[in-house]
């Protein structure tokens, strides 16, 4: 497969999920803002919270969080970048997945203040598709540079 299609696959797949993540959040602090759909009895629902602080509430002054938040999405570019020229397609997506969680969120800290979380599973903290994205990029890149194979090939 061309190296150039490859890439647009994967930058266009993180962005897919970003735009959906995008579209929930406008809905859940718009039109859904007072909504709570239960889906799965007690155990999954969607409802809107907002986080105002990091990774499971943790408190830190949103200037901090900001500029660290806009450094990170600068290094982790760079780095992409690097994963991609050297044809590591499974650390790139990784990467990009992360790149496109952190911005989606970022947006939501200059627009509320906060973070807009909707996914609310029973015994476990509210999060939105964006933290899933940071959550599952980092466990794939992890992996990619554990294994030997790489996990896609490329």
């Amino acid at each position: 497969m061309n190296q150039n299609i490859k890439t647009a696959g994967i930058v266009l797949a993180a962005a897919v999920f970003f735009i959906i993540d995008r579209a929930l959040k406008a809905l859940f602090t718009g039109i859904w803002r007072r909504a709570d759909f239960r889906l799965i009895g007690e155990w999954l629902s969607f409802k809107l919270s907002f986080n105002s602080g990091i990774a499971f509430s943790l408190p830190i002054d949103s200037i901090l969080i900001i500029s660290a938040i806009c450094a990170i999405i600068l290094i982790l570019s760079h780095f992409a970048w690097r994963e991609l020229a050297q044809k590591r397609s499974a650390a790139f997506f990784a990467l990009m997945l992360i790149i496109f969680g952190a911005y989606s969120n970022l947006l939501d800290r200059l627009k509320f203040g906060a973070v807009a979380d909707y996914i609310d599973l029973k015994y476990f903290t509210v999060f939105n598709l964006a933290d899933a994205m940071i959550a599952i990029g980092a466990v794939v890149f992890l992996l990619s540079k554990i294994k030997k194979k790489p996990i896609i090939s490329g």
